[in-house]
């Protein structure tokens, strides 16, 4: 549990992309993660009421958490069968308002989007920025170029779209819902 500052004010995808690897490598290179670990274990055998307060405390200090995890590069199977999607929900605790998890899992991408509908009412719109910008950065990879600046398009439903095996999968979820996945 880190806290990184986004370059949300940066329209050159490839600047912005720079930015959080190196935000992202000062974190790992400082003392900040194994602190936050540390924290986390100690609260975890404090009282429940301390534990609370100290948690709204961190939590009030960010806006969102999120988290990847890399899963298995080639399917798993379980009694036999493929399991073919696997999804989480990143823990949201001390009130936050919105969660993002992001699972890669044979040859996949899976995003899902968590968000209080008062802070969020279109969680829709997160989700199609994620899959657009991914959609860019691979371009832009695949080429070896530079790319023009970019604006983020307006948001579009989630599910109104098919996507190509080499584009994310992407669920959505509010806190008074079932988790759907986007087809």
């Amino acid at each position: 549990l880190v806290q990184v500052s986004l370059p949300v004010g940066e329209w050159r995808r490839e600047r912005r992309l720079r930015l959080v690897q190196e935000r992202m490598q000062a974190l790992k290179h400082s003392h900040e993660a194994v602190t936050a670990f540390q924290l986390l274990a100690a609260l975890g055998v404090a009282p429940r009421k301390l534990a609370d307060v100290l948690m709204n405390l961190l939590g009030s200090k960010a806006t969102a958490v999120m988290t990847n995890v890399i899963g298995p590069r080639w399917p798993v199977y379980l009694c036999g069968r493929r399991v073919g999607t696997v999804m989480f929900w990143v823990p949201q605790s001390a009130r936050m308002g919105v969660g993002v998890s992001i699972l890669s899992y044979a040859g996949q991408v899976t995003v899902g989007v968590s968000t209080d509908q008062g802070l969020v009412p279109d969680p829709e719109a997160i989700v199609a920025g994620f899959e657009t910008e991914f959609k860019a950065l691979r371009s832009w990879a695949g080429k070896g170029t530079r790319s023009r600046p970019h604006r983020p398009a307006g948001a579009r439903s989630a599910r109104s779209s098919r996507r190509p095996s080499s584009s994310p999968r992407v669920a959505r979820a509010d806190r008074t819902s079932i988790p759907a996945r986007a087809r």
